[in-house]
C-alpha cells in the first residue's frame, strides 16, 4: 500500500524523473488526486461503499430539517436510532428522495408516531428522511418525517464524496492493488508539460511520445481488471431490515 506522498515518488518515476518545477510540485499533487477522486467516482457509482463513515444528528423537539456536518458527504447508506442508555433496541429508519418525502403518507406531519417505540420507551420516532442539497451551497440537509416530539440521536452512515479535499499526504486511499491505476494516470496528465535534462526541445518532444506510448500501454494492461471489478459489484446490493436486535 501506498501513501499520497510515495505516489507522487511514483509519478516521478513513471516520467523517467523530469527536472524540477517541470511541472511544479503542487501541479503533480493536483493531477494525482484528480486521478485518485475519479476513480473515488467510479466505485461511489457501484454497488459498493469502500470508505464511508457516520454522523450523529441530534434532534430537537419542533424541528424537522438538520444540517450534516460532514463535507465528505458522499451518499447516505443507512440511517439508525441511536442510545447510549438501550442499545438493545436499535430500528432502521427508511430514507426517500425529497420529492417522495411526502409519498403514501397518511399521517399529519407533526404527529408524534412512536408505534413501536411506545414498548421500548424510546424517544425516537422518526418514520422516514429524505437528504439533499441546499440551493446554491454544497451543505447537506436532512429533513425527518414526522416532525420529532423530543430529542433524540440518528446514525447516518455514508458513503465518503470528495475524499480528496481532506486528504493528507500520508493518507493512503482505497485499493491497493489499483494504486498503479490513478499513478499511470496523473503520469499522462502530467506529461506534455515534463522536461528532461541533456534534452533539447526537440529530445523533449521525443521522450514524450515514447513515454506516452509506454504508459498508455501498460493503462491498457491493467484497465480491464479494473471494469470487471466495478461491474461485477454494481448489483452487489443486500436488502436491509426495518428493525434490527442485538440480544
Amino acid at each position: 500500500m501506498s501513501n499520497i506522498n510515495e505516489s507522487l515518488s511514483r509519478v516521478a518515476e513513471l516520467l523517467s524523473y523530469p527536472q524540477a518545477n517541470t511541472p511544479p510540485l503542487h501541479v503533480r499533487y493536483g493531477a494525482l488526486i484528480r486521478a485518485i477522486q475519479h476513480r473515488f467516482n467510479e466505485l461511489g457509482n457501484s454497488g459498493q461503499a469502500w470508505t464511508y463513515s457516520t454522523e450523529n444528528v441530534t434532534v430537537a423537539s419542533g424541528t424537522d430539517t438538520y444540517t450534516i456536518a460532514a463535507t465528505n458527504f458522499g451518499k447516505p447508506l443507512l440511517v439508525t436510532t441511536y442510545s447510549t442508555e438501550d442499545s438493545s433496541f436499535q430500528a432502521n429508519i427508511p430514507f426517500f428522495q425529497v420529492q417522495n418525502l411526502a409519498f403514501d403518507w397518511d399521517l399529519p406531519f407533526n404527529a408524534a408516531s412512536g408505534f413501536w417505540a411506545t414498548d421500548s420507551a424510546s424517544v425516537h420516532s422518526a418514520l422516514r428522511c429524505a437528504f439533499y442539497k441546499s440551493a446554491g451551497t454544497n451543505t447537506t440537509k436532512v429533513i425527518f418525517r414526522p416532525m420529532p416530539k423530543a430529542a433524540a440521536v440518528y446514525t447516518v452512515l455514508y458513503s465518503v464524496g470528495n475524499w480528496v479535499d481532506s486528504a493528507a499526504l500520508t493518507d493512503t486511499p482505497l485499493l491497493s492493488q489499483y494504486h498503479p491505476l490513478f499513478e499511470i494516470q496523473a503520469a499522462l496528465f502530467l506529461l506534455p508539460q515534463c522536461k528532461w535534462a541533456g534534452n533539447d526541445a526537440a529530445g523533449d518532444q521525443i521522450q514524450r511520445a515514447n513515454l506516452k506510448e509506454s504508459l498508455a500501454g501498460e493503462l491498457q494492461l491493467i484497465s480491464p481488471s479494473w471494469v470487471d471489478f466495478t461491474a461485477d459489484i454494481v448489483n452487489a446490493n443486500m436488502g436491509m431490515r426495518d428493525c434490527s436486535y442485538s440480544i
